[in-house]
């Protein structure tokens, strides 16, 4: 019988996985796949603007009420318009403390964000654990994993919506937000009744498997074959970076709240040397949030634990 591959590949032979300590969490689609969601911008919104090049080879926008709009502010609109799927992923993701206090254990998740083909997350464990933290994201899986199921079942059941002739991903009907205008992609920040847990409460009903039309599921067509036959959604290992040293925390999850700023920098500014250096020119960018907490909300609670490591 073949043996299973472990899913935790230890960066540091001598750490001990189980205590207390902060980790940086990243999560890969399997081969890449595009099935959680998409970059957008304020065009995609309703933004309606109109390119003007500038001569240093910038562009400007122009909305229609005159508003000037340069490239850095329209990065700072940029998040991630989630499937069906990756919405339920990010939900998923807060709902981690949950599901461990049920176990015994106490961690507490910091930031978050759902990119299309990878997630990132801060997981802060507050106290020793029996079992490590590759445990911990074994079960994460397993649960993404039942989401997954879930669509292709109803891919399946559809005589109209065979994996074969999806539609389109902009098919996708928008959710109606119905949350707070300081929410985030239609999620509020509030702490769990446990004390220890802080969550995201999805501010959106649940959507019962039959209500779910062929759109819903149009994501699949950006499935490869491994995902639709073995049912699993993310690649066998993790990756993580331990929090060490004075300030890493803030790095962490700025890192991780800045992934859609990024990307769209990455795509559309690439001559303006990407990361760190393209970020530079977008001041507030750090106030957005895409898929994932506000900086803002857990801002407060960083000396702290800076204090405690």
């Amino acid at each position: 019988m073949e043996e299973k591959k472990p899913t935790h590949r230890k960066h540091n032979r001598w750490h001990d996985y189980s205590k207390k300590c902060i980790y940086h969490i990243t999560l890969v689609v399997r081969d890449r796949c595009k099935v959680l969601g998409r970059i957008i911008d304020g065009r995609d919104k309703g933004l309606d603007l109109k390119k003007v090049p500038q001569p240093n080879g910038d562009l400007h926008y122009i909305a229609p009420n005159g508003k000037v709009w340069t490239e850095a502010e329209l990065a700072e609109t940029a998040e991630v318009e989630f499937t069906p799927l990756g919405f339920d992923i990010q939900r998923k993701i807060q709902e981690i403390p949950l599901e461990e206090n049920k176990r015994g254990n106490d961690v507490q998740i910091l930031g978050a964000c759902v990119m299309p083909e990878h997630i990132h997350f801060v997981l802060y464990v507050r106290q020793p654990m029996a079992q490590n933290v590759g445990m911990v994201i074994r079960g994460f899986k397993q649960g993404c994993n039942k989401l997954l199921k879930k669509y292709l079942d109803i891919a399946e059941s559809s005589a109209s919506a065979t994996i074969a002739d999806l539609s389109n991903p902009s098919a996708i009907a928008p959710f109606e937000e119905s949350a707070p205008a300081q929410s985030c992609v239609g999620c509020s920040l509030q702490e769990s009744p446990l004390g220890s847990a802080v969550f995201l409460k999805s501010a959106f009903s649940a959507t019962s498997s039959a209500a779910v039309s062929a759109a819903s599921v149009s994501f699949l067509k950006n499935a490869s074959a491994r995902i639709l036959e073995e049912h699993s959604l993310f690649e066998d290992d993790f990756d993580e970076t331990r929090l060490r040293r004075k300030g890493q925390l803030r790095a962490m999850i700025d890192y991780v709240h800045k992934n859609p700023v990024h990307r769209w920098l990455r795509a559309n500014k690439p001559h303006w040397g990407g990361g760190d250096c393209a970020l530079a020119r977008v001041p507030r960018a750090l106030k957005r949030v895409s898929g994932g907490f506000r900086f803002q909300e857990v801002s407060g609670r960083l000396r702290a634990f800076q204090m405690a490591f």
